[in-house]
């Protein structure tokens, strides 16, 4: 872990470039959440990856590393309120940390900046949204993410337990597009007993060969209901993107 990252989760408190120092408080994840961006990441070892919202930067310090570890080339940040907000402490923590030449930082609004991207011809392989939580905000995110992300790239979702943000993520999955590759919740990383979860693992790896069962169950969709609305401490979701629409 890099020594900035780590003085921060000890301390619980991050400083300003002129000094001032702030309890980190609720704008930031976990280590917990941190650690499971990070094996996302370190398994489809993504080169260009993408984060919608930066706060105090204690996500994009998880995923920067990552991504460094597994030779990414781009992690492109976009948060509007850095330097009103969060007096730009996120993007001082990054450069600190040496990301500086991996970081490409847009303070503007998401929905103006995901368009900009897709125009440039950008496609990413990673991607972690945790923007605004109303539902409007959270589906635009994910429709024009979609639209930047590779096949087979993951698409993360932050705080599903909103209940603006689970709608948002089941509409977009009844589009049968995406499948669910894990869920953290806010309590433990287990996702209850082993070998349900091996059950699901094994359906879905069936289903990748099987499209016709993969209707017929609606995996996607089912899973989605009984992993999220049935456990209202699950925080983070991973899906991966299988096919264009």
């Amino acid at each position: 872990m890099n020594l900035v990252l780590q003085e921060i989760l000890q301390s619980g408190k991050v400083r300003s470039h002129s000094g001032e120092t702030f309890d980190l408080g609720f704008a930031h994840v976990p280590r917990q959440q941190g650690e499971f961006l990070q094996q996302l990441i370190f398994e489809t070892k993504p080169k260009v990856s993408l984060e919608i919202g930066l706060a105090f930067g204690i996500s994009a310090l998880f995923i920067s590393e990552a991504i460094r570890s597994v030779q990414g080339t781009r992690h492109i940040v976009i948060d509007p309120f850095q330097s009103d907000s969060f007096k730009n402490i996120g993007l001082n923590n990054l450069y600190n940390a040496g990301f500086e030449d991996l970081v490409e930082f847009h303070e503007l609004p998401s929905c103006t900046v995901l368009p900009k991207l897709e125009c440039a011809g950008t496609r990413i392989d990673f991607a972690f949204i945790d923007g605004a939580h109303s539902f409007e905000a959270v589906f635009v995110d994910m429709f024009y993410t979609d639209r930047i992300l590779r096949v087979g790239g993951i698409l993360a979702i932050d705080d599903t337990h909103f209940p603006a943000v689970l709608e948002a993520l089941r509409h977009f999955l009844d589009s049968g597009r995406y499948s669910l590759v894990d869920t953290l919740t806010a309590s433990s990383a287990d996702q209850g007993p082993r070998w349900k979860k091996a059950i699901r693992v094994f359906i879905r790896g069936v289903c990748k060969y099987c499209p016709a069962l993969k209707r017929i169950l609606r995996l996607e969709f089912s899973d989605c209901n009984a992993q999220l609305a049935l456990a209202p401490d699950v925080r983070c979701v991973a899906l991966r993107k299988e096919r264009e629409s």
